[in-house]
């Protein structure tokens, strides 16, 4: 179910992307030499990034993650850490039916 859920979620982003916008499904946020000193690789859901790169939005769906705010912690790293960019946004999305 979670999966076809977040599956569903993705594909609606694309539909509706808003115009000067590019979105991609599980998008990579960090060069390589990044994700090597950090020991991760996060990858977001979908990512919204402005055309020019000047935003980019890490959308996270959590529907039944056993750790819901393991990525919350690897993009505040990440950001504390200078490697994301000013323009960086983090959404998450939270289903109640994520275990407390």
């Amino acid at each position: 179910m979670a999966g076809n859920l977040t599956e569903y979620l993705e594909e609606g982003f694309e539909r509706h992307c808003p115009t000067g916008w590019v979105c991609r499904r599980e998008g990579h946020l960090l060069k390589d030499e990044d994700a090597r000193f950090l020991g991760y690789s996060p990858r977001a859901d979908v990512v919204l990034e402005q055309e020019g790169g000047k935003r980019r939005i890490w959308v996270e769906f959590e529907v039944s993650r056993a750790d819901p705010v393991a990525n919350h912690a690897k993009f505040a790293t990440a950001q504390h850490l200078g490697f994301l960019n000013p323009g960086d946004v983090f959404l998450s999305m939270i289903s109640a039916h994520v275990t407390r």
